[in-house]
């Protein structure tokens, strides 16, 4: 009675489910919209392939050492509460890294406001000031030009400036929007730089030409403008004829106008290329007389924010890593000591319903608010605060999370056991290669499909949708997990879950909107629960007795570890050079190919027979008693046992 007292496992596994449940939605906050963070800070697909090919790998050396060192010493509770306490400051790490460019925050912060024509009717005030501000920079360097240029290369000589004027109308509607500009602009610079852009416009055609030639005129227009452009106000000019419409009513050209249009765009050009050299020639010498150690400045920003991100992330997963393998030993050794090891195995659940409620609902809060906190912090770092937080609370349930050391820790025998059973078996050889190319492929998913969504006007409310419906999707498919695994078998679970895995990321290369995405979502259950509940049921049907959960360990390693690395660097290239979409594209196919060959390979090798020493003890007897083979089991058990040794 009094050790039933002291262990009481009802409250136990409640507690673990609570820090289950607790981890894994601090976890939800952060790592499915990381990406998301990488993308507004500035880096390209090939730098987040490479920085998430990174955290993979780590996870693949650290995870197994964290493990054995915990279990080997009997440090298990301490590094959990010191792996916790840690995560919380490398979390709040990437909140100190800075944009490359606070304009790309803008961009991706909220794409539906950045269209052809302005913003929406139902943009917020100050995303509409934010984006009239932009356009109202780059107005003297793309609109001017523009207009010129086009009115010179479309109509003949002798309509020269009639046809000015007429182009030159266009641009009333925004004078008032100059003149008001000026009036806020304080400094003598920006001031004589509206006198010169009000003068373009408020021109009229008759001065063209009275005291001077039309290319004069407008040569020494252009020279002034380049005169202001050097102390450093204005944007550079080379891009111009994409961001402006111009009239093209008459089509009509002459040998003299196309002479005309040449010598003008020869001096817009050249103009263009000395200015280039000159602002790179002053941005130059403004960056060396800031710094004072300039010397050792070898990294431009994109290079800087990569090497900054690779060091937190790789603080940050060292860290994490702890966690999860040393929380779940603990607690089967727990319930191994108290005689309720079959009661293990369902805290995942609680684990993945977290994981849906902190993504929904952190993707709808961050949605709801404005691009910026303050002047310097994105809404992105509510991510990490809501990391922060529930990590937190994950500490103080932690401290009571029931563990227990076993004396003997087998853990570098069983490996190697296990992999000797893995690499003697063909048909478990075929589900390696599975995990394997399953977690390169679930790599490209998780890296990229924000991207996708983000580029069709998708917020991260959807995006939060999205992850809390392909786990919802799980959980409730694991209902009838007994049932399809026996309706299925192995090998025609592994086949239907291929097959929905190359439907659904064929699907992701083909999105059009912002919710288009949610609908295909519900395949989860079967892409990557029933896939895996497969794969762990043939895992437990080779396994001599102790080796099973070291088994589902090697494939957890070989998939979210070594495959999402490889997968995360060579998705990264990919994207960079091809797109997104040829990317799942490219994987749609490689699960199709994978799956033709598992196929044919599955049928030409034999099915190796083993024994489950487990199954047999908790086998009825009253099944038994007919058959010859069975009552002599415990004989042809020990005999194969003293086969294997």
């Amino acid at each position: 009675m009094k050790r039933n007292k002291q262990w009481n496992v009802s409250k136990a596994l409640a507690l673990a489910s609570l820090y289950h449940f607790l981890h894994s939605a601090a976890a939800a906050c952060v790592v499915p919209f990381l990406t998301i963070y990488f993308r507004q800070l500035g880096l390209t697909a090939q730098f987040v392939g490479i920085i998430m090919g990174a955290k993979c790998f780590i996870f693949m050396l650290c995870t197994p050492f964290w493990s054995y060192y915990a279990g080997r010493h009997n440090k298990r509770r301490i590094l959990i509460l010191g792996s916790l306490l840690l995560s919380v400051g490398a979390g709040l790490l990437f909140t100190l890294i800075p944009p490359i460019d606070k304009e790309i925050g803008y961009k991706f912060c909220n794409k539906s406001l950045y269209i052809k024509n302005g913003w929406k009717q139902n943009a917020r005030p100050e995303d509409k000031h934010r984006i009239g501000d932009v356009k109202m920079n780059k107005f003297a360097h793309t609109i001017l030009p523009t207009v010129v240029n086009a009115a010179l290369t479309s109509h003949p000589r002798s309509t020269l400036q009639a046809e000015i004027k007429e182009d030159l109308q266009v641009l009333t509607t925004v004078e008032t929007a100059i003149a008001n500009r000026i009036s806020s602009l304080k400094q003598s610079q920006n001031t004589e730089l509206s006198n010169i852009i009000h003068s373009y416009v408020s021109t009229p055609s008759e001065d063209i030409g009275s005291t001077q030639t039309t290319d004069d005129y407008l040569q020494s227009k252009w020279n002034q403008l380049l005169q202001i452009k050097d102390s450093g106000h204005v944007g550079t000019m080379a891009e111009s004829a994409t961001h402006f419409p111009v009239k093209e009513d008459n089509k009509k050209k002459n040998i003299t106008s196309d002479v005309y249009s040449s010598s003008v765009n020869s001096h817009i050009m050249k103009g263009d290329a000395l200015l280039k050299v000159g602002s790179e020639n002053r941005l130059e010498k403004q960056r060396i007389s800031t710094e004072s150690d300039h010397s050792f400045k070898i990294l431009d920003n994109q290079h800087q924010t990569l090497v900054l991100l690779l060091l937190a992330v790789s603080l940050w997963e060292v860290l994490a890593s702890a966690l999860e393998w040393i929380a779940d030993d603990g607690l089967y050794d727990y319930l191994d000591f108290v005689d309720s090891v079959d009661r293990y195995g369902k805290q995942w659940i609680w684990g993945y319903l977290g994981t849906a409620g902190a993504a929904l609902s952190i993707g709808i809060v961050v949605d709801r608010l404005d691009c910026f906190i303050n002047a310097y912090t994105s809404r992105i770092a509510v991510h990490f605060y809501g990391y922060a937080a529930l990590i937190t609370l994950t500490l103080l349930v932690g401290v009571f999370y029931p563990i227990h050391t076993a004396r003997k820790n087998d853990m570098i025998n069983h490996t190697i056991k296990g992999l000797h059973l893995l690499g003697g078996d063909g048909r478990a050889m075929l589900y390696v290669i599975t995990v394997f190319i399953m977690g390169a492929i679930r790599s490209t998913i998780n890296n990229f499909l924000f991207w996708q969504m983000q580029d069709n006007g998708s917020g991260e409310a959807f995006m939060g949708v999205a992850v809390a419906i392909g786990f919802i999707a799980e959980v409730l498919l694991y209902l009838f997990k007994d049932r399809m695994l026996k309706i299925f078998s192995f090998s025609g679970s592994v086949t239907f879950g291929l097959i929905c895995l190359a439907a659904q990321v064929l699907y992701y290369s083909f999105l059009w909107s912002s919710w288009a995405v949610l609908p295909i979502q519900i395949l989860n259950a079967f892409s990557n629960g029933a896939l895996w509940w497969a794969v762990w049921g043939q895992a437990n049907d080779i396994a001599t007795p102790g080796i099973e959960r070291t088994l589902h360990k090697i494939y957890h390693i070989l998939s979210f570890g070594l495959g999402a690395s490889i997968g995360s660097f060579c998705s990264g290239f990919i994207v960079n050079s091809f797109g997104i979409e040829r990317l799942y594209q490219a994987c749609s196919a490689t699960a199709l190919v994978w799956l033709v060959v598992f196929l044919i390979a599955q049928s030409k090798i034999p099915r190796q027979k083993r024994l489950n020493y487990s199954r047999l003890l908790a086998a009825d007897t009253s099944d038994m008693s007919d058959s010859d083979d069975a009552q002599d089991w415990l004989v042809t058990a020990l005999k194969g046992d003293f086969v294997q040794k």
